[in-house]
């Protein structure tokens, strides 16, 4: 009889277990499946961007709907940069790569290219602008003529002779300046890229991108204003700059004149005590306040030129790229292009 009662107490404490086992996975199971219907933090668009500007805009149409990640190191050399197995990772586990275009980033192509068919999808934010091509010098004498033209990004086309003047090597035509977003027109044309390839990819969101982007354009549409309203009739001087000139469509679309030591964005163009000391006799002779340069330009430049004319050195942003502090104050394009505003009118 005990042991038939102890039979008994272990079948009941057999099934109790049974019980509590059963009940316990089913809790686990239900866990699991709301956690794999729940929201998930890598349901987010992964977005990689290569320059500050591309990063910026897309945060601004995006907000906290995507993952967008700076792929250069804030302060780096945006234009002699090379490809990296940390680039070519990140690039490769994103969604969504955004650039600017490739003769400045030829890297880029590379990596696309190896990665073929495992490639993400990826957009120009440029297209559609119209870039202009550099033309390096021959003569650094020539070209600092008085009489020379001082303006080099011209739109070449199959119908150019480039043989009709001695100003320019055809042998080393450079890369496009792709430095587009220093013109708010083409800056807005980025905007329209990016959210066009965002809504394609994550339709669920486009009415979110659609009221953000409608928004930040209006914004950079008031700032368009503010720059034709100072710019229309009140501008006659010309501006002077002490290093890599990458402001060519802010002055094309506004109508400015400029002279500058490097006067084309190129990293590989070393300073020249001639071209230095042609902006400072240019400063002195026509009597400018203020010259400006890049945030990244020669310092030691900058205070020369300052010293030896008395002219206050302001800076122009050109956006490519921002220093760490910079990026952790949350600056913004916009930011940028208000600041660059409010400097260029201290040269009226």
């Amino acid at each position: 009889m005990l042991k038939r009662k102890n039979i008994i107490i272990s079948l009941s404490s057999l099934l109790i277990a049974i019980i509590i086992a059963l009940t316990a996975f089913r809790i686990y199971s239900s866990a699991q499946q709301n956690k794999d219907t729940a929201p998930k933090a890598e349901d987010k668009l992964s977005v990689v961007a290569v320059s500050f500007v591309e990063y910026d805009l897309t945060r601004q149409i995006a907000g906290d709907k995507v993952d967008v990640e700076l792929l250069m190191i804030p302060g780096s050399n945006y234009h002699l940069h090379t490809m990296t197995e940390v680039d070519k990772e990140k690039i490769a586990n994103c969604d969504l790569f955004i650039y600017t275009k490739e003769p400045s980033e030829s890297w880029i192509s590379d990596i696309l290219n190896e990665l073929g068919k495992n490639a993400p999808y990826s957009v120009i934010a440029s297209k559609g602008c119209s870039l202009r091509k550099n033309r390096n010098l021959i003569n650094e004498n020539i070209f600092f003529h008085p009489q020379s033209p001082l303006k080099v990004f011209l739109e070449l086309s199959e119908a150019d002779d480039l043989s009709s003047t001695d100003l320019f090597d055809e042998s080393v035509l450079g890369d496009y300046d792709t430095h587009v977003w220093t013109s708010l027109k083409y800056g807005k044309g980025m905007c329209k890229n990016i959210y066009k390839a965002l809504c394609e990819l994550d339709e669920k969101n486009t009415d979110f991108y659609t009221a953000n982007y409608n928004s930040y354009c209006a914004k950079l549409d008031n700032l368009e204003v503010e720059y034709c309203k100072t710019f229309d009739s009140n501008y006659t001087d010309t501006i002077y700059f002490a290093g890599n000139f990458s402001f060519y469509y802010m002055c094309e679309r506004y109508g400015i004149d400029y002279q500058s030591v490097i006067p084309y964005c190129s990293f590989s163009q070393k300073y020249s005590e001639e071209m230095v000391q042609y902006i400072i006799n240019e400063i002195k002779e026509n009597n400018a306040k203020v010259f400006y340069y890049d945030q990244f330009d020669s310092k030691e430049i900058v205070d020369r030129i300052s010293a030896e004319t008395g002219a206050e050195a302001l800076p122009l942003y050109s956006c490519h790229t921002v220093t760490i502090s910079q990026l952790n104050d949350g600056a913004t394009y916009l930011d940028f292009m208000t600041k660059n505003l409010e400097n260029l009118k201290k040269s009226l």
